[in-house]
């Protein structure tokens, strides 16, 4: 739920997710539409289905048990490495390398400094010799808030940074007036945009049925979305397993 979407979003989705499916075969065996109500208003709703899709297969080869292994987890529909590592060192405490956003730049600016970017090779190296043996789920999440709070991607608060006598970077930082700068493109837009539009079709089609007329009608589309382009989208969400074509009309898939 957290992938690119805010905590405070999140929070309370989760929260009415757990009561909704308190466990892993609750999960495994609801229908997709209910999965999407409960996951509605946090996008990319074919993580949703994923994430049912992972709890069979939980259900069926691990008995509802969840596996441990990082390659047992990436075996699973949807998980990637990040992910897999993530799981094992949160849940269940295990020492592995998580390379989110906010460790990869503390631990960039800590080891390599400011002007010389690392290679990934050479930050996941650094990271692994950096992970204590014990407790590297509360490290990871110290220098997630850490990122979060004081070593943030601009204007950092070296000033209050415990860790900053050890930072290859903060001399640097410091004479800087306004301390580092952020490359690469800015947020990219959310109206209009391919994703925008899946999520209004998933929730018209939860809402009851439509042919393709009738969908057109519900999203008031005229001068907004041309019939090829909603065509486009909806192909691709029968392709994701989302939408079915049944008896002319279009429906969540079961």
């Amino acid at each position: 739920m957290l992938q690119q979407t805010q905590v405070a979003r999140v929070e309370p989705k989760y929260q009415a997710w757990l009561r909704t499916f308190p466990s892993v075969r609750a999960l495994a065996g609801a229908r997709l539409s209910t999965i999407l109500r409960r996951w509605s208003g946090l996008g990319y709703n074919q993580r949703a289905r994923r994430l049912r899709q992972i709890a069979r297969v939980i259900v069926q080869h691990y008995g509802g048990r969840f596996p441990r292994a990082v390659k047992e987890w990436e075996q699973l529909p949807g998980i990637g490495p990040y992910t897999a590592r993530a799981v094992s060192a949160f849940a269940f405490r295990q020492r592995q390398v998580v390379m989110e956003t906010n460790v990869r730049r503390v631990v960039g600016r800590i080891v390599f400094g400011r002007h010389a970017p690392p290679s990934p090779s050479s930050l996941g190296q650094a990271t692994a010799d950096l992970v204590p043996p014990r407790n590297s789920d509360r490290w990871h999440h110290a220098l997630m808030d850490l990122g979060a709070m004081v070593c943030t991607s601009q204007r950092p608060r070296c000033q209050v940074c415990p860790i900053r006598s050890y930072c290859r970077a903060y001399p640097s930082i410091l004479r800087s007036p306004t301390g580092p700068t952020q490359s690469g493109p800015g947020p990219q837009r959310f109206d209009g945009s391919d994703r925008f539009w899946r999520g209004r079709i998933v929730a018209s089609l939860l809402v009851q049925g439509f042919t393709f007329r009738q969908l057109q009608k519900k999203l008031r589309l005229r001068g907004r979305l041309s019939g090829h382009r909603l065509g486009e989208l909806i192909v691709g969400l029968r392709r994701d397993g989302l939408v079915v074509y049944q008896d002319g009309k279009l429906g969540i898939a079961p």
